[in-house]
């Protein structure tokens, strides 16, 4: 597999890993017990992980196209939930966590295309996730498309519910495209949203 793509999520309370690469694959890795190197016959078999010490993969093709960033991890009132952008689908999509397991098929995805792959920063966004706490209603994944220059908000519970968009009102939010650095990554800090661009700091907040 190759993760040089992508980097590790660390999950809280567990030994566990998950982490994504180019094939769009998903792996559940104990990162206390990684397995070491093993020859394997057919190693593009996705099915065959006996030889290793993989807890959970999720099949090529997960995430279309590959994991061009990190994976993000909510713990809900409902549950944990691990989401993950892919770069041909265009779609960020939830994965719910049980017992250390991720659901095979996605719980949600987003409805609006992240990045057309015809567009030159070809990368799918970072996601983020700010709640108050496990709070009910109050999970937001933040997404920057780095091909359009946007910023996007999802309903964390059910990502087919777009909160935001700074196209919304561009004259006043607007990233501009032109601007926009490749792999950027929203920070959510009391209450605000910190964007970086190559020649200024955004800030969003609530009016």
């Amino acid at each position: 597999a190759d993760f040089g793509s992508g980097g590790p999520l660390l999950l809280p309370n567990t030994s566990e890993v998950i982490a994504g690469g180019k094939e769009g694959r998903i792996y559940v890795l104990n990162r206390n017990h990684l397995g070491g190197y093993q020859k394997v016959t057919d190693p593009c078999d996705h099915l065959n992980n006996t030889a290793d010490s993989v807890v959970q993969e999720l099949p090529t093709g997960t995430a279309s196209g590959g994991v061009w960033g990190s994976p993000a991890y909510w713990h809900s009132s409902k549950g944990d939930y691990v989401f993950v952008s892919g770069f041909s689908d265009y779609y960020v999509k939830a994965f719910s966590l049980n017992h250390g397991r991720l659901s095979d098929q996605p719980t949600s995805q987003s409805p609006v295309q992240e990045s057309p792959q015809q567009q030159e920063l070809a990368v799918s966004g970072n996601p983020v996730v700010s709640s108050n706490g496990t709070q009910a209603g109050t999970g937001i994944l933040w997404l920057i498309d780095t091909s359009q220059g946007v910023l996007r908000a999802y309903d964390a519970s059910n990502l087919a519910h777009q909160l935001y968009t700074s196209e919304e009102n561009g004259s006043r939010d607007s990233i501009g495209k032109k601007h926009t650095i490749k792999f950027s990554v929203p920070t959510v800090y009391n209450g605000k949203v910190f964007v970086g661009t190559d020649n200024s700091l955004l800030i969003y907040g609530l009016l």
